[in-house]
């Protein structure tokens, strides 16, 4: 459409988490399935979220869906590594019609292991241990969205909450860490229907580290309008190796066309907020062509 909208099987014009779903699950039958009325014989349907934050925060594509309206046949896996955030996550979603399971870790490359340090801005109202000044360390009050802009990424979270005050202080957490295997075995990810990553400057190398050997999501939503902004240390492989394979200067760029020349996935514009920011792949069954 002019818009850059999709429109799929059953959608309103603009709903593109519909649109792909229908895309992506091969149109009427496994949007059904996903929304609320399935053949009893129909498998189950997985989804990933990985940096869940507080489920009901603004801009969460799938909170409302889970908690209201999917089936229990629908099993959502949930990932929050800053700990205020995640206590919330799991108190949000108290009664959720979808199976839904929790995880407070980080998502890191395949075989890393222990911890990692994230960075927040640090609020006079969080009650939580700062790994790296203790205690009674300078701190601000309000900025309730806080939690948003928290990264691996601490010059990331420097810009995000410098308007505040200027230098923001800025706490550590340091978070244990899970592999993208070990979390999809220890869940039983059989059928990944839908993956989102919003991670603050990390969403390209996650996305890039994910072992599509071992699942293939129907849909992958991420941020990458601040992948630029993140360095990677060693969580591999990542979207800058992606970028000096493929011979681009842009890790973004490599890692489009990683998904889309060599693992199948089409590129729907447009799909939550600015197209220039969130990126949404599906993966068509063979012989389907997208509709945009």
């Amino acid at each position: 459409l002019p818009d850059g909208q999709v429109v799929g099987a059953d959608c309103a014009p603009g709903d593109a988490l519909c649109a792909a779903y229908a895309l992506a699950r091969n149109g009427r039958e496994a949007l059904n399935a996903a929304c609320g009325s399935r053949d009893d014989d129909a498998g189950p349907l997985d989804l990933l979220q990985v940096g869940a934050h507080v489920g009901d925060g603004p801009g969460d594509p799938v909170y409302a869906w889970l908690r209201h309206a999917a089936g229990p046949w629908v099993r959502a896996v949930l990932v929050e590594p800053m700990r205020g955030s995640f206590e919330r996550l799991v108190a949000n979603y108290v009664g959720a019609r979808a199976q839904v399971s929790y995880v407070h870790a980080a998502v890191v490359g395949a075989g890393r292991r222990g911890r990692r340090s994230f960075y927040e801005p640090r609020r006079c109202d969080n009650q939580y241990w700062d790994a790296e000044d203790g205690p009674g360390a300078t701190c601000v009050t309000g900025f309730e969205t806080s939690t948003l802009v928290a990264s691996r990424n601490r010059t990331w979270v420097y810009h995000a909450s410098k308007w505040l005050v200027d230098p923001p202080p800025i706490a550590r957490r340091d978070i244990a860490g899970v592999d993208w295997v070990s979390l999809l075995e220890t869940h039983g990810v059989s059928a990944l229907g839908l993956l989102l990553v919003d991670a603050e400057t990390m969403d390209c190398d996650l996305v890039a580290s994910f072992p599509f050997d071992v699942a293939r999501p129907d849909a992958i939503v991420f941020e990458q309008g601040g992948c630029e902004h993140y360095v990677s240390d060693d969580d591999a492989p990542t979207a800058s190796e992606l970028a000096r394979r493929l011979g681009e200067s842009d890790p973004r760029i490599a890692l489009d066309r990683y998904l889309r020349e060599e693992l199948g996935y089409v590129l729907v514009p447009g799909f939550i907020g600015h197209a220039s920011y969130d990126a949404c792949y599906v993966r068509l069954p063979p012989g389907r062509t997208p509709t945009q």
